[in-house]
């Protein structure tokens, strides 16, 4: 059966449908846009020189093209497609200078607000630093014409942890914590044994070095192996006993999953 060139409705009419059919033009904006995958590039990044006459890059695509061809099974991970090259400028010397200065200049303002004692000379410190974190300190007990040393750490301020030293040293005997603040440390029983014999004595505190923080992950902390390493290197007046060596370390204990406590919603 040949239709005459009528349109698609007429045809349906002529057939005996009632049902029309309508067309609508798709417009750009209504058109689904495709995603357009990022292809994943390995970037080369040589340094560039202007003394250096070898086509660096050149010679690396070459090695590229002959070690992994069209042959190979890693030719499609490791292709001139998939590797692209860019090189990258070394600081000049302007640069170098500047960054130089700006470590100096940054030193220089944490030293000035390392203390915050309204009282300088009365500052536990002759330095000054006495907000310093992360350090090994020394506490040096003249008494008798003798000098007795204690070394210990803090992740802290140094200020704070001198303060609890002092709760523990200047602790009376009718304080009903007594016993358990004067056998807190070696220093506490040192200091509280000269004042039961009525000797006179003077504390003196200093930094012998401070270290990075204890980083969540890492197995080792250094803070605890700096204060063992001072510890075995120290004189015989020290007083820190030998099984300080063989405690765990408290900063790596913190960040223990067992250790944190669920939030009660």
């Amino acid at each position: 059966m040949v239709y005459p060139p009528y349109g698609h409705n007429e045809v349906l009419k002529l057939n005996g449908y009632s049902h029309d059919i309508n067309y609508t033009k798709i417009t750009n904006e209504t058109t689904v846009k495709k995603r357009k995958r990022k292809r994943k590039c390995i970037w080369f990044n040589p340094p560039f020189c202007c003394s250096v006459k070898t086509n660096v890059g050149n010679k690396f695509l070459k090695i590229i093209k002959k070690h992994f061809s069209k042959e190979s099974k890693l030719n499609k991970y490791v292709n001139s497609n998939c590797i692209k090259l860019s090189y990258s400028c070394m600081p000049n010397i302007e640069m170098t200078i500047k960054s130089h200065n700006k470590k100096l200049l940054k030193k220089e303002k944490i030293t000035d607000e390392t203390c915050n004692c309204r009282d300088k000379n009365k500052c536990p410190l002759k330095g000054g630093n006495c907000r310093t974190e992360n350090v090994i300190y020394e506490a040096s007990v003249s008494a008798k014409n003798e000098t007795k040393t204690y070394i210990g750490i803090t992740a802290n301020q140094l200020k704070k942890r001198i303060s609890t030293h002092n709760t523990t040293i200047n602790c009376k005997p009718d304080n009903r914590n007594y016993s358990k603040y004067v056998n807190s440390t070696e220093l506490s029983k040192l200091v509280h044994k000269l004042k039961n014999e009525g000797e006179d004595y003077k504390l003196n505190w200093k930094i012998l070095e401070k270290v990075n923080k204890h980083q969540p992950g890492k197995t080792t902390c250094k803070l605890c192996l700096k204060e063992a390493l001072k510890i075995l290197q120290a004189s015989n007046n020290c007083i820190n006993k030998k099984s300080e060596l063989m405690g765990s370390c408290r900063h790596r204990n913190k960040f223990l999953l067992m250790n944190w406590k669920q939030a009660i919603s």
